[in-house]
């Protein structure tokens, strides 16, 4: 009897991490919703399937061009330009063809205080020099 009530709780604690894995470990690591005004943030951004997506030719933040540090197959990771303002950037994707792409993505970029700074480390997003996270619309339906 107590060696299954021991099988219960170790299962049910076992669903409980699993599930909170995805929220704490998935989705949040997984947005670079935000970023410095500065620019010079390296995020890694989901591509969605719309065409051939082999080689994306340019990334625009808004009608702002970013820099294209790396891509491996659906993700392409860019370094952001510097931004005059708050503001909030819609990301599109310049395919080969010229057709542009639609990621569904938002960056905002936003003035970093202290209060800002803790937020984003606690999130697990890295400002500088290393991967901020990227961007999954097949991930956004489930928040």
């Amino acid at each position: 009897m107590r060696r299954a009530v021991w099988r219960l709780v170790l299962v049910l604690a076992a669903v409980v991490v699993l599930a909170g894995c995805s929220k704490l470990i998935g989705r949040n690591k997984l947005i670079p919703e935000r970023g410095p005004l500065e620019g010079n943030t390296e995020v890694s951004i989901y591509v969605p399937d719309c065409g051939d997506h082999s080689k994306v030719k340019e990334v625009l933040f808004d009608s702002v061009k970013q820099t294209i540090v790396s891509q491996k197959d659906d993700e392409v990771k860019i370094r952001t330009a510097s931004a005059q303002a708050e503001k909030a950037a819609k990301v599109v994707l310049v395919l080969p063809n010229q057709f542009r792409c639609e990621t569904g993505a938002v960056f905002h970029y936003v003035k970093m205080e202290a209060s800002t700074m803790n937020y984003l480390f606690e999130k697990g997003v890295v400002i500088g020099e290393r991967r901020v996270g990227g961007y999954r619309p097949d991930l956004a339906e489930k928040e």
